[in-house]
C-alpha cells in the first residue's frame, strides 16, 4: 500500500479536447419524477431514524467525522486505492496522511492484505473508510471485526448508497460514522450527510448566506423547469483519436483539490436542499433506478468491447450509477464523450500499487441510471454505447 504523502496524483485534463456538454444529465434535475405521491413502503433513506447532520457535500461530513476521531498531523486514515479526490481532501485538510489500501476486481477489500500494510506503518491509524461503490452494499462484517480488534474506527461511505430496503438492511448501520450524498439521488444542487452515534452531540454549524440560499434555490428551480434534450442523434463515423499535440495526463503532488472549500466545513447545507431530500420518494426513486440499471445490463450484456462491473442487480440494491468496464479505454472513452454521452469516471486519482485501481481509473466508466431519464434518453444512450462498443475497430 502507498502513503499519500509519498505519491502523487495522476490527472486527466479534458479541456484540450473540447468535449461537448452531455446531451443527458448525469444526475437527476427535475422534481417531477422524484416527489413522493404517497408514503414509501419498501425503501427508506439511510438517515431514517438516525442522528443526521446536513452539509453541502459529504466531504465536509467526512471532515467532521475524522476531526472527532482526533485525526490530524502524525495520524493515518485508511482509504481505498480506487477513490475520488473528495475522499482524500478532508484527510489532507486536517494535516493527516492516508494509506491507500488495495481492492479486488469486484472492489472488495481483503482485511489480510490491509493488515500487512498497516503492520509496516509506523504512524497511528485512526480510521478506515469503506465505500459502498455504485450503491451496492459491501460485505463489511470482516472489516468491522478487524477494525474493532485494533481500535480503528470504521467509517461507512454511503455517497453512492442513499436508499436501502426498510426491512433487513444493514446499510449505513455498521460504521461508527456514516457519510452520504443525497444530492446524487435527489434533484438538488447540494446535499451531504453525517450520521452520528446517538450518544454524540451534533456540531454547531452556521447557516448559509442569503446569496448562497438564493443561488441554490435558483439551481433547484432551473432543474425543475428543465426538459430533456431536444435533439438526440446517433454519431456518424469517428475521426481517429489522437492525443497529440496535447498531453492530457499530468502528475501533480498529492494536495487538496481546488473544489474543496474549507469555509464549508462548519456550514449547514441549505434548507431548500434538505426539503428536496425530505419530499423525495424513496420507492419511486429506487424502482426507477433499478429499472434503468436492468435496462443497461440487458443492452450491454453482449458487447465485445465492454462488460458490466456488477452483472447482477441484487434484490433491494438502489444503484447510483451503472459501472461499465471498457476493454479499450483509449479510444472508446473519447468517442463516447464526443458523442455527448454523459460518461463519468474517476481519472483524477492518487497513484498506488493496486493494479485494479490503476486500470479502473481510465477503464471503468460510470453511466447514469437515475429516475429522471426518459425512455427516449435511455434508448439513445444505449444505442450510442452499442454503436461504439459493439463495433469492430475497422468499423469505426
Amino acid at each position: 500500500m502507498s502513503l499519500l504523502s509519498e505519491t502523487f496524483y495522476r490527472v486527466f485534463d479534458p479541456v484540450p479536447y473540447g468535449f461537448p456538454v452531455p446531451s443527458v444529465p448525469v444526475l437527476p434535475k427535475r422534481l417531477g419524477k422524484s416527489l413522493a405521491c404517497s408514503r414509501s413502503h419498501a425503501y427508506e433513506p439511510i438517515t431514517s431514524g438516525a442522528r443526521a447532520v446536513f452539509y453541502s457535500r459529504a466531504r465536509y461530513a467526512l471532515f467532521e467525522a475524522l476531526r472527532r476521531l482526533a485525526v490530524g498531523p502524525g495520524a493515518v486514515v485508511l482509504v481505498p486505492s480506487y477513490h475520488c479526490r473528495n475522499m482524500l481532501d478532508p484527510v489532507l485538510a486536517l494535516g493527516a496522511d492516508a494509506l491507500l489500501y488495495p481492492v479486488g476486481a469486484d472492489l472488495h477489500a481483503n482485511p489480510a492484505t490491509i493488515e500487512s500494510a498497516v503492520a509496516a506503518c509506523t504512524l497511528p491509524v485512526r480510521a478506515l473508510l469503506v465505500v459502498h461503490y455504485f450503491g451496492f452494499p459491501r460485505q463489511i462484517a470482516a472489516l468491522q471485526a478487524w477494525c474493532a480488534a485494533r481500535d480503528i474506527a470504521l467509517i461507512e461511505d454511503c455517497s453512492h448508497a442513499y436508499y436501502r430496503p426498510i426491512e433487513n438492511s444493514g446499510l449505513g448501520r455498521a460504521g461508527r460514522y456514516v457519510i452520504a450524498s443525497p444530492y446524487k439521488f435527489c434533484p438538488s444542487v447540494e446535499g451531504g450527510v453525517l450520521i452520528l452515534p446517538n450518544q454524540e452531540t451534533p456540531p454547531s454549524l452556521a447557516g448559509r448566506t442569503l446569496k448562497e440560499t438564493l443561488q441554490i434555490g435558483m439551481g433547484i428551480v432551473r432543474g425543475a423547469c428543465s426538459s430533456g434534450a431536444e435533439v438526440l442523434e446517433l454519431p456518424g463515423r469517428y475521426a481517429p483519436v489522437v492525443l497529440d499535440p496535447h498531453d492530457p495526463y499530468s502528475e501533480p503532488p498529492a494536495t487538496i483539490s481546488p473544489t474543496y472549500a474549507g469555509r464549508l466545513e462548519k456550514r449547514r447545507g441549505s434548507r431548500l436542499s434538505r426539503w428536496v431530500a425530505a419530499v423525495s420518494s424513496a420507492d419511486r426513486i429506487a424502482q426507477a433506478r433499478r429499472k434503468h440499471y436492468l435496462h443497461w445490463l440487458e443492452q450491454t450484456r453482449k458487447l465485445p468491447r465492454a462488460s458490466a462491473l456488477f452483472p447482477e442487480l441484487r434484490e433491494g440494491v438502489v444503484p447510483y450509477m451503472f459501472p461499465l468496464l471498457l476493454k479499450y479505454p483509449m479510444p472508446d472513452f473519447f468517442r463516447l464523450k464526443r458523442a455527448g454521452v454523459p460518461v463519468w469516471r474517476w481519472d483524477n486519482m492518487a497513484v498506488s500499487g493496486c493494479e485494479t485501481s490503476m486500470a479502473y481509473r481510465l477503464g471503468l466508466i460510470h453511466l447514469p441510471c437515475h429516475q429522471d431519464l426518459s425512455e427516449r434518453e435511455m434508448t439513445w444512450m444505449t444505442a450510442v454505447i452499442g454503436r461504439v462498443l459493439g463495433a469492430a475497430e475497422a468499423d469505426l
